[in-house]
Protein backbone atom coordinates (compact mmCIF):
# COMPACT_ATOMS: atom_id res chain seq x y z
CA UNK A 1 0.00 0.00 0.00
CA UNK A 2 1.45 3.49 -1.13
CA UNK A 3 1.83 6.27 1.97
CA UNK A 4 2.51 9.67 1.28
CA UNK A 5 5.18 11.70 2.87
CA UNK A 6 4.28 12.72 6.17
CA UNK A 7 5.07 16.11 7.60
CA UNK A 8 7.97 15.11 9.73
CA UNK A 9 9.66 13.23 6.40
CA UNK A 10 9.43 15.23 3.63
CA UNK A 11 11.65 12.71 1.47
CA UNK A 12 10.17 9.44 0.72
CA UNK A 13 11.31 6.34 -1.06
CA UNK A 14 9.96 5.27 -4.43
CA UNK A 15 9.93 1.04 -3.62
CA UNK A 16 10.36 -1.02 -6.48
CA UNK A 17 6.82 -1.94 -6.65
CA UNK A 18 5.80 1.21 -7.31
CA UNK A 19 4.78 1.73 -3.44
CA UNK A 20 6.51 5.27 -1.52
CA UNK A 21 7.67 4.66 1.96
CA UNK A 22 8.77 7.90 4.25
CA UNK A 23 12.16 8.06 5.17
CA UNK A 24 13.77 10.08 8.44
CA UNK A 25 15.50 12.17 6.64
CA UNK A 26 14.49 16.00 5.96
CA UNK A 27 16.12 18.24 3.52
CA UNK A 28 17.80 21.28 5.11
CA UNK A 29 16.09 24.75 5.15
CA UNK A 30 15.47 26.07 2.04
CA UNK A 31 16.28 22.95 0.29
CA UNK A 32 13.70 21.00 -1.63
CA UNK A 33 12.30 17.81 -1.14
CA UNK A 34 13.07 15.14 -3.20
CA UNK A 35 12.32 11.32 -3.93
CA UNK A 36 14.87 8.33 -3.18
CA UNK A 37 14.34 5.42 -6.28
CA UNK A 38 15.19 2.10 -5.10
CA UNK A 39 17.89 0.79 -6.87
CA UNK A 40 16.27 -1.82 -8.21
CA UNK A 41 14.65 0.58 -10.79
CA UNK A 42 17.84 2.17 -11.65
CA UNK A 43 21.36 1.58 -13.85
CA UNK A 44 24.43 2.45 -12.95
CA UNK A 45 27.48 2.80 -15.78
CA UNK A 46 31.40 3.94 -14.51
CA UNK A 47 32.47 6.10 -17.68
CA UNK A 48 36.24 7.10 -17.30
CA UNK A 49 37.33 9.56 -19.62
CA UNK A 50 40.95 9.69 -21.15
CA UNK A 51 43.94 11.01 -19.28
CA UNK A 52 44.81 14.60 -20.49
CA UNK A 53 41.35 15.62 -21.32
CA UNK A 54 40.41 19.31 -20.33
CA UNK A 55 37.52 19.26 -17.39
CA UNK A 56 34.91 21.14 -19.45
CA UNK A 57 35.73 18.43 -22.15
CA UNK A 58 35.08 15.60 -19.73
CA UNK A 59 31.86 16.76 -18.70
CA UNK A 60 30.68 17.83 -21.89
CA UNK A 61 31.59 14.06 -23.08
CA UNK A 62 30.30 12.34 -20.15
CA UNK A 63 26.71 14.61 -21.14
CA UNK A 64 26.86 13.60 -24.15
CA UNK A 65 27.15 9.59 -23.28
CA UNK A 66 24.34 9.87 -20.63
CA UNK A 67 22.36 11.21 -23.52
CA UNK A 68 23.02 9.07 -26.84
CA UNK A 69 23.31 5.92 -24.23
CA UNK A 70 19.70 6.13 -22.34
CA UNK A 71 18.32 3.20 -22.11
CA UNK A 72 14.68 4.65 -22.08
CA UNK A 73 12.72 5.89 -24.43
CA UNK A 74 11.61 8.40 -22.00
CA UNK A 75 14.70 8.90 -18.84
CA UNK A 76 15.68 10.75 -16.03
CA UNK A 77 19.96 10.20 -15.61
CA UNK A 78 21.98 11.92 -12.31
CA UNK A 79 25.60 12.34 -13.04
CA UNK A 80 28.72 12.00 -10.74
CA UNK A 81 31.60 12.78 -10.70
CA UNK A 82 35.47 12.58 -9.40
CA UNK A 83 38.86 13.10 -11.45
CA UNK A 84 38.55 11.31 -14.22
CA UNK A 85 36.12 9.31 -13.39
CA UNK A 86 31.68 9.78 -13.76
CA UNK A 87 29.12 7.91 -12.54
CA UNK A 88 26.55 7.43 -14.50
CA UNK A 89 22.53 6.82 -13.18
CA UNK A 90 19.63 6.40 -15.45
CA UNK A 91 15.98 5.38 -14.57
CA UNK A 92 12.92 5.31 -16.56
CA UNK A 93 10.85 8.51 -16.09
CA UNK A 94 7.56 7.79 -17.60
CA UNK A 95 7.27 4.82 -14.97
CA UNK A 96 8.19 7.31 -12.08
CA UNK A 97 5.73 9.70 -13.03
CA UNK A 98 3.04 7.65 -13.36
CA UNK A 99 3.92 5.97 -10.04
CA UNK A 100 4.33 9.73 -8.33
CA UNK A 101 1.24 10.66 -10.39
CA UNK A 102 -0.86 7.82 -8.27
CA UNK A 103 0.15 8.37 -5.16
CA UNK A 104 -0.75 12.59 -5.55
CA UNK A 105 2.38 13.76 -5.62
CA UNK A 106 4.50 15.79 -8.70
CA UNK A 107 5.76 13.95 -11.25
CA UNK A 108 8.16 16.09 -11.89
CA UNK A 109 9.98 16.18 -8.28
CA UNK A 110 13.49 16.05 -8.24
CA UNK A 111 14.84 11.99 -8.53
CA UNK A 112 17.71 10.64 -6.47
CA UNK A 113 18.73 7.36 -6.74
CA UNK A 114 18.93 5.07 -3.52
CA UNK A 115 23.26 4.74 -3.50
CA UNK A 116 23.22 8.17 -3.23
CA UNK A 117 21.29 8.56 -0.03
CA UNK A 118 23.41 5.25 1.96
CA UNK A 119 26.73 5.95 3.57
CA UNK A 120 29.31 5.22 1.65
CA UNK A 121 32.66 3.24 2.16
CA UNK A 122 35.89 2.56 0.32
CA UNK A 123 36.96 -0.49 -1.31
CA UNK A 124 35.01 -3.80 -1.43
CA UNK A 125 31.60 -4.69 -0.64
CA UNK A 126 28.23 -5.98 -0.45
CA UNK A 127 24.91 -4.05 1.09
CA UNK A 128 21.34 -4.77 1.96
CA UNK A 129 19.51 -2.08 -0.48
CA UNK A 130 15.75 -1.22 -0.19
CA UNK A 131 15.27 -4.36 -1.88
CA UNK A 132 17.78 -6.79 -3.44
CA UNK A 133 21.79 -6.70 -2.83
CA UNK A 134 24.30 -4.33 -4.28
CA UNK A 135 27.80 -5.44 -5.01
CA UNK A 136 30.01 -2.14 -4.48
CA UNK A 137 33.81 -0.83 -5.64
CA UNK A 138 34.63 2.52 -3.67
CA UNK A 139 37.58 4.28 -4.72
CA UNK A 140 38.77 7.36 -2.54
CA UNK A 141 35.20 7.62 -1.35
CA UNK A 142 33.55 7.80 -4.99
CA UNK A 143 31.91 4.58 -6.65
CA UNK A 144 33.33 3.65 -9.12
CA UNK A 145 31.04 0.04 -9.76
CA UNK A 146 27.79 -1.29 -8.60
CA UNK A 147 25.80 -4.02 -9.71
CA UNK A 148 22.25 -4.83 -8.15
CA UNK A 149 21.00 -8.72 -7.91
CA UNK A 150 17.15 -9.74 -6.03
CA UNK A 151 19.11 -12.48 -4.71
CA UNK A 152 22.34 -12.39 -2.26
CA UNK A 153 25.67 -12.98 -4.29
CA UNK A 154 27.49 -16.16 -3.40
CA UNK A 155 30.68 -16.53 -4.50
CA UNK A 156 30.00 -16.91 -8.23
CA UNK A 157 27.81 -14.28 -8.70
CA UNK A 158 30.74 -12.14 -6.67
CA UNK A 159 33.47 -13.34 -9.08
CA UNK A 160 31.20 -12.48 -11.85
CA UNK A 161 31.26 -8.96 -10.45
CA UNK A 162 34.92 -8.88 -9.67
CA UNK A 163 35.79 -10.03 -13.57
CA UNK A 164 34.50 -7.01 -15.26
CA UNK A 165 36.43 -4.86 -12.97
CA UNK A 166 39.98 -3.09 -14.25
CA UNK A 167 41.95 -2.92 -10.89
CA UNK A 168 40.76 -6.23 -8.87
CA UNK A 169 43.19 -5.49 -6.00
CA UNK A 170 41.50 -6.79 -2.78
CA UNK A 171 38.46 -8.37 -4.14
CA UNK A 172 39.67 -11.83 -3.06
CA UNK A 173 40.06 -10.37 0.74
CA UNK A 174 36.13 -8.69 0.39
CA UNK A 175 33.72 -10.13 3.28
CA UNK A 176 30.71 -11.30 1.34
CA UNK A 177 28.48 -11.12 4.28
CA UNK A 178 25.97 -8.12 3.52
CA UNK A 179 26.69 -4.61 4.94
CA UNK A 180 23.46 -2.63 6.57
CA UNK A 181 24.48 0.86 4.94
CA UNK A 182 22.30 3.58 7.10
CA UNK A 183 20.25 6.15 5.36
CA UNK A 184 21.74 9.94 5.52
CA UNK A 185 21.75 13.06 3.57
CA UNK A 186 25.32 13.53 4.88
CA UNK A 187 27.10 11.44 2.47
CA UNK A 188 30.28 12.89 0.48
CA UNK A 189 28.76 10.72 -2.34
CA UNK A 190 26.25 13.07 -2.87
CA UNK A 191 28.32 16.25 -2.93
CA UNK A 192 29.82 14.83 -5.91
CA UNK A 193 26.68 15.29 -8.10
CA UNK A 194 27.74 16.85 -11.25
CA UNK A 195 24.30 17.13 -12.95
CA UNK A 196 20.73 15.75 -12.19
CA UNK A 197 18.55 15.51 -15.26
CA UNK A 198 15.04 14.51 -15.20
CA UNK A 199 12.67 14.45 -19.02
CA UNK A 200 11.26 18.05 -18.05
CA UNK A 201 14.36 19.88 -17.03
CA UNK A 202 15.81 18.16 -20.59
CA UNK A 203 12.84 19.31 -22.27
CA UNK A 204 12.75 23.10 -20.83
CA UNK A 205 16.24 23.72 -20.60
CA UNK A 206 18.09 21.25 -22.54
CA UNK A 207 16.15 21.82 -26.10
CA UNK A 208 15.68 25.68 -25.53
CA UNK A 209 19.88 25.77 -25.17
CA UNK A 210 20.20 23.58 -28.36
CA UNK A 211 17.66 26.05 -30.34
CA UNK A 212 19.82 28.76 -29.21
CA UNK A 213 23.27 26.94 -29.82
CA UNK A 214 21.88 25.95 -33.60
CA UNK A 215 20.95 29.72 -34.06
CA UNK A 216 24.31 31.33 -32.82
CA UNK A 217 26.07 28.69 -34.61
CA UNK A 218 24.70 29.17 -37.65
CA UNK A 219 24.54 33.41 -37.25
CA UNK A 220 28.48 33.31 -36.77
CA UNK A 221 29.87 30.30 -38.82
CA UNK A 222 27.03 29.37 -41.60
CA UNK A 223 27.06 32.85 -42.92
CA UNK A 224 25.14 33.04 -46.12
CA UNK A 225 21.75 31.40 -44.83
CA UNK A 226 21.39 34.24 -42.56
CA UNK A 227 23.20 37.01 -44.31
CA UNK A 228 26.94 37.46 -43.48
CA UNK A 229 27.95 37.09 -46.43
CA UNK A 230 26.46 41.15 -46.99
CA UNK A 231 28.36 41.23 -43.71
CA UNK A 232 31.38 39.97 -44.68
CA UNK A 233 31.70 42.58 -47.95
CA UNK A 234 30.46 45.65 -45.80
CA UNK A 235 33.59 44.26 -43.60
CA UNK A 236 35.73 44.21 -47.03
CA UNK A 237 34.71 47.71 -47.62
CA UNK A 238 35.46 49.52 -44.70
CA UNK A 239 38.12 47.75 -43.98
CA UNK A 240 39.45 49.47 -47.73
CA UNK A 241 38.27 52.47 -46.96
CA UNK A 242 40.02 52.99 -43.22
CA UNK A 243 43.09 51.99 -44.71
CA UNK A 244 42.99 54.72 -47.19
CA UNK A 245 41.25 57.51 -45.83
CA UNK A 246 42.70 57.10 -41.66
CA UNK A 247 45.21 57.76 -40.06
CA UNK A 248 47.61 56.30 -37.56
CA UNK A 249 45.74 55.72 -34.19
CA UNK A 250 45.15 53.97 -31.68
CA UNK A 251 41.33 54.21 -31.70
CA UNK A 252 41.24 53.02 -35.15
CA UNK A 253 44.14 50.22 -34.69
CA UNK A 254 41.62 48.51 -32.41
CA UNK A 255 38.94 49.16 -34.25
CA UNK A 256 40.96 47.18 -36.96
CA UNK A 257 41.98 44.45 -34.90
CA UNK A 258 38.59 43.95 -34.17
CA UNK A 259 37.43 43.35 -37.05
CA UNK A 260 39.98 41.18 -37.82
CA UNK A 261 38.64 38.99 -35.11
CA UNK A 262 35.08 38.78 -36.24
CA UNK A 263 36.61 37.97 -39.72
CA UNK A 264 38.67 35.02 -38.44
CA UNK A 265 34.99 34.43 -36.21
CA UNK A 266 33.46 33.93 -39.71
CA UNK A 267 36.13 32.25 -41.28
CA UNK A 268 35.96 29.63 -38.64
CA UNK A 269 34.86 26.12 -39.38
CA UNK A 270 32.01 24.60 -38.03
CA UNK A 271 32.03 22.70 -34.93
CA UNK A 272 29.25 21.22 -34.56
CA UNK A 273 28.88 20.07 -38.37
CA UNK A 274 32.03 18.83 -37.42
CA UNK A 275 31.39 16.43 -34.69
CA UNK A 276 27.93 16.02 -36.96
CA UNK A 277 30.30 14.82 -39.86
CA UNK A 278 32.27 12.78 -37.76
CA UNK A 279 29.02 11.02 -36.00
CA UNK A 280 27.89 9.91 -39.54
CA UNK A 281 31.08 8.79 -40.59
CA UNK A 282 31.56 6.18 -37.25
CA UNK A 283 28.29 5.23 -36.84
CA UNK A 284 28.34 2.54 -39.93
CA UNK A 285 31.32 0.75 -37.75
CA UNK A 286 29.33 0.61 -34.91
CA UNK A 287 31.50 2.78 -32.53
CA UNK A 288 29.90 5.91 -30.55
CA UNK A 289 32.33 8.66 -29.70
CA UNK A 290 33.35 8.78 -26.35
CA UNK A 291 34.29 12.44 -26.08
CA UNK A 292 35.43 15.22 -28.22
CA UNK A 293 37.24 18.33 -28.25
CA UNK A 294 36.92 21.17 -31.06
CA UNK A 295 39.07 24.35 -31.68
CA UNK A 296 39.44 26.73 -34.75
CA UNK A 297 42.10 24.21 -36.09
CA UNK A 298 39.85 20.94 -36.25
CA UNK A 299 38.12 18.51 -33.78
CA UNK A 300 39.76 15.86 -31.77
CA UNK A 301 37.61 12.50 -31.19
CA UNK A 302 38.02 9.57 -28.76
CA UNK A 303 36.78 6.20 -29.42
CA UNK A 304 36.42 2.96 -27.89
CA UNK A 305 39.63 0.42 -28.10
CA UNK A 306 37.66 -1.53 -30.11
CA UNK A 307 38.13 0.97 -32.89
CA UNK A 308 41.57 -0.52 -33.57
CA UNK A 309 40.37 -2.70 -35.49
CA UNK A 310 38.55 -0.74 -38.45
CA UNK A 311 41.16 2.40 -37.91
CA UNK A 312 42.30 1.71 -41.45
CA UNK A 313 38.46 2.34 -42.85
CA UNK A 314 37.33 5.13 -40.36
CA UNK A 315 40.64 7.03 -41.32
CA UNK A 316 40.18 6.54 -45.17
CA UNK A 317 36.49 7.57 -44.42
CA UNK A 318 37.30 10.81 -42.60
CA UNK A 319 39.91 11.69 -44.77
CA UNK A 320 37.69 11.26 -47.61
CA UNK A 321 35.47 13.15 -46.28
CA UNK A 322 35.09 17.15 -46.87
CA UNK A 323 35.56 18.66 -43.51
CA UNK A 324 38.53 16.95 -42.98
CA UNK A 325 42.44 16.75 -43.76
CA UNK A 326 45.37 15.18 -42.13
CA UNK A 327 43.51 12.33 -40.10
CA UNK A 328 46.30 11.80 -37.10
CA UNK A 329 44.73 8.41 -34.91
CA UNK A 330 46.59 7.63 -31.54
CA UNK A 331 46.01 5.07 -28.93
CA UNK A 332 46.94 6.09 -25.58
CA UNK A 333 49.14 4.36 -23.09
CA UNK A 334 46.58 2.04 -21.57
CA UNK A 335 45.44 1.01 -25.05
CA UNK A 336 41.42 1.89 -23.42
CA UNK A 337 41.00 4.96 -26.16
CA UNK A 338 41.61 5.54 -29.50
CA UNK A 339 42.09 9.16 -30.27
CA UNK A 340 41.94 11.00 -33.92
CA UNK A 341 42.65 14.48 -34.47
CA UNK A 342 41.60 15.98 -38.02
CA UNK A 343 42.53 19.16 -39.19
CA UNK A 344 39.32 21.10 -40.33
CA UNK A 345 38.99 21.86 -44.12
CA UNK A 346 38.04 25.57 -44.92
CA UNK A 347 34.73 26.35 -46.89
CA UNK A 348 35.45 26.86 -50.62
CA UNK A 349 35.25 30.37 -51.51
CA UNK A 350 33.13 30.96 -54.58
CA UNK A 351 35.42 32.29 -57.68
CA UNK A 352 33.65 35.73 -58.59
CA UNK A 353 32.65 35.45 -62.62
CA UNK A 354 34.52 37.86 -64.23
CA UNK A 355 33.89 39.33 -67.43
CA UNK A 356 36.28 40.52 -70.45
CA UNK A 357 34.95 43.27 -72.77
CA UNK A 358 36.89 43.62 -76.12
CA UNK A 359 37.33 46.62 -77.69
CA UNK A 360 35.53 46.85 -81.08
CA UNK A 361 38.30 47.32 -83.83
Amino acid sequence: MSSRPSRTSPISLLKGDGALEPLALRAGLFQPGFVVLARERCLFENFPVAQGLAARSASTAARLHADTAAPYQRYGALITHKGRNFGIWWWDAAWVAEKLAAAGLDPDIRVIPEPLVRAGAEGWRVVKASSGYEAQLWKQGFLVADLWRRAAFDNSGWQDFVRVQADQTGADSAVLMPQDAPWTLQSSYRRMMLSEWTPERTTRFAVAAGIAVILMASLYLVGDALGLRRQTEDLKARTTQLNANASSGQGLQAELRGMAALRTALDAPNAMQQLQGAQEIIEPFGYKIVSFDTNLQGLTIVLPKEAVGDLEGISRQLAASPLFSNVRPTLDRDGQRLTIAMTAKKPKVKAKNKSVVRAKA
